[in-house]
């Protein structure tokens, strides 16, 4: 019996978290399947044209103002007009004036270039005009270092590369496609505009920014990477190993200051890791990625931010990743409206710190959706025994600090976040110290437990997080 005198207090109001506001991500999925010379674009239902739409005639429907030389496959001419061009590239941009641009017909080029001048190139059509690498890569000159950051032996990029941009000039690249057993596409000093460029089936790396010396500026926009290759000669990527080829894209610094802006990127089936960033400040809009790791044994993450990466997101789309969908390591990045789906790894977003001075890794997502993670299994791992066989969380924080605010997880395993002081990345990889997840307006549904049959946690805090 209550007494009368006795207040009795309302129930409580409980307000729900925010929803996340994905803007043109609501609803939005990828189109089946792209035509050659097309790309899935964010907020756009039908396909669109890598870079300029492919003209009815053999050479763009526009020219640049300045010195033109024109080239086509078989050409015998001086390159000094559509009717009579050239068929070397080479000798184009080694003949052209300052600042002047090389004109590419539709057709196939099988041939290597460097520009070392203040020259651009300007195909036809991303789809029509392609320059496919003659040569296979070095079968050495690659490595990792002390902070996981990828190591080239000297003269490895000229040798190894279809396209090579070298020395400290201004120039651009404009609608074209590159193909062939080698990479793609490598950038090693000055300013670079890099517009409607398609690299297919590339080795080792579809398109490489490596800053040697001096500064190194990448500004991109609609450009596309698909089934880039690995190297048996450089072995299999494996998350663990000193190996992670078959990338995307890779932009890295040597000795000089990286900064790269990509807008409009998308990653189809690519072997190893989709994009990998590291040593620079980076800005990535409207990037979808279909497919990592297609070839790695131990998967390949989506979008990895490396050692002292400054990263700025918006508007990014991953699926069918096989390792991380959005990895920071040791890197500080920022990532607004962002929907993970379909994936399978360790976490969908992992944060990880082994300590740098003066630096605490940090990734901060705003609404972002988060579902259909899968466990993680790797080759040679008992999927009953061991964490890496069993975790897909939503987000995994390793060292450093994880911070969410309007996000929703929804049908993933182990947990749906986790910040953890790993005994067995303490001794692997030194990611020790300061693990740190901060929640605002987030949302988590449907925790599946892991392979072994444990865990299935909401929120977890761990051996010292």
């Amino acid at each position: 019996d209550v007494s009368d005198d006795i207040e009795i207090p309302p129930p409580l109001e409980v307000k729900l978290p925010a929803a996340p506001d994905l803007g043109p991500l609501e609803g939005w999925s990828p189109p089946e399947e792209c035509a050659p010379g097309k790309m899935p674009v964010i907020g756009e239902s039908e396909c669109q044209w890598i870079g300029t739409p492919c003209p009815e005639g053999d050479w763009p429907a526009e020219l640049p103002e300045g010195e033109l030389r024109f080239v086509t496959p078989g050409g015998t001419g001086d390159g000094s007009s559509q009717a009579q061009a050239m068929g070397s590239i080479q000798e184009a941009v080694n003949t052209v004036a300052e600042d002047g641009t090389v004109v590419l017909s539709k057709g196939r080029f099988e041939q290597n270039v460097v520009v070392d001048r203040s020259v651009n190139l300007l195909g036809t059509c991303a789809r029509d005009s392609v320059i496919v690498g003659v040569g296979d890569v070095p079968a050495e000159g690659l490595d990792r270092g002390t902070d996981s950051e990828v190591l080239f032996a000297p003269g490895f990029l000229a040798d190894a590369s279809t396209i090579l941009i070298r020395g400290a000039h201004s120039r651009s690249l404009q609608d074209l496609g590159i193909g062939g057993a080698r990479v793609g596409l490598a950038i090693l000093e000055g300013s670079l505009l890099l517009q409607g460029i398609s690299s297919s089936q590339n080795k080792l790396f579809g398109i490489v920014g490596n800053a040697v010396s001096g500064q190194l500026q990448i500004t991109a926009k609609q450009v596309a990477v698909s089934e880039t290759q690995v190297s048996e000669a450089h072995g299999v990527p494996a998350l663990f190993s000193t190996q992670v080829w078959g990338m995307g894209i890779l932009l890295t610094s040597v000795a000089g200051e990286l900064t790269a802006s990509f807008d409009e990127v998308s990653l189809q089936q690519i072997g190893g890791f989709g994009l990998w960033a590291e040593w620079g400040s980076f800005q990535f809009e409207n990037c979808v990625i279909q497919g990592s790791g297609t070839q790695a044994a131990e998967g390949g993450d989506g979008l990895h931010a490396g050692t002292l990466a400054a990263v700025e997101a918006e508007r990014i789309y991953i699926t069918q990743t096989t390792a991380t969908p959005l990895a920071c390591n040791k890197c500080q990045m920022s990532a607004d409206t962002v929907l993970l789906e379909d994936n399978i790894g360790l976490g969908a977003i992992l944060v990880s710190d082994d300590g740098l001075p003066d630096q605490r890794a940090m990734l901060t997502t705003r609404n972002t959706l988060i579902r259909g993670l899968s466990t993680f299994v790797a080759e040679n791992v008992d999927p009953t025994n061991g964490f890496l066989a069993g975790f897909g969380m939503g987000g995994l924080v390793m060292g450093g600090v994880l911070a969410m605010e309007r996000v929703h997880i929804e049908n993933v395993r182990a947990a749906g976040v986790m910040a953890w002081e790993s005994s067995f990345f303490c001794a692997q990889e030194d990611f020790c110290g300061g693990s740190e997840i901060r929640l605002v307006d987030v949302t988590i549904l449907d925790v599946q437990p892991d392979a072994r049959g444990q865990m299935g946690d909401g929120i977890a805090a761990v051996d010292g997080a």
